[in-house]
């Protein structure tokens, strides 16, 4: 099929259709942008998934916030909190298991999250080396002062881990 006469088929941006393009070296199978999802690589790029397996990795170029958004392509994973939603935001743990299990996720995907603090509630970037340091950190205190940490925010947590180890 002609990029063409997909775009008059399905109606596609020009953008989304350059995508799909670049997605159907992977497998030709693919027809449309019904099971694809994508998620932003480390190094800017896109991770593009079909149905949930992941596909390979597509130019930062091809696509845009805009084109992910109008056609849904955000990838989404299980989250501790009982309900789908977006790998780039997490909503905010609630207890200080939830909130040592998301870190640890973080350290043993070796990826970033966007987590809303628990105290101040603004959506704040955790990335791998922070978390590893909060962890050690929490690892560290005693029971009476861990509770105290995990209550002061994400923010606060990740400067106090970064002060003990002299890395800020």
């Amino acid at each position: 099929m002609k990029l063409t006469e997909l775009l008059n088929e399905v109606s596609l941006t020009p953008k989304a259709a350059k995508f799909l393009d670049a997605i159907q070296i992977h497998d030709r199978g693919i027809k449309d942008l019904k099971h694809i999802t994508v998620d932003a690589s480390p190094q800017g790029n896109w991770s593009v998934y079909y149905k949930g397996k992941r596909l390979g990795t597509v130019n930062a170029r091809l696509l845009d916030d805009e084109t992910i958004r109008k056609y849904g392509l955000e990838h989404y994973e299980h989250s501790y909190f009982g309900k789908h939603e977006s790998v780039n935001e997490v909503e905010s743990p609630r207890g200080d298991t939830q909130v040592i299990k998301v870190l640890n996720d973080i350290v043993k995907n070796h990826s970033a999250l966007k987590i809303k603090d628990q105290k101040t509630g603004k959506v704040v970037m955790v990335d791998v080396q922070s978390a590893n340091a909060v962890l050690k950190t929490y690892d560290a205190l005693s029971s009476a002062n861990k509770s105290k940490y995990i209550n002061s925010g994400m923010k606060k947590m990740v400067d106090f881990a970064w002060d003990v180890m002299g890395k800020s």
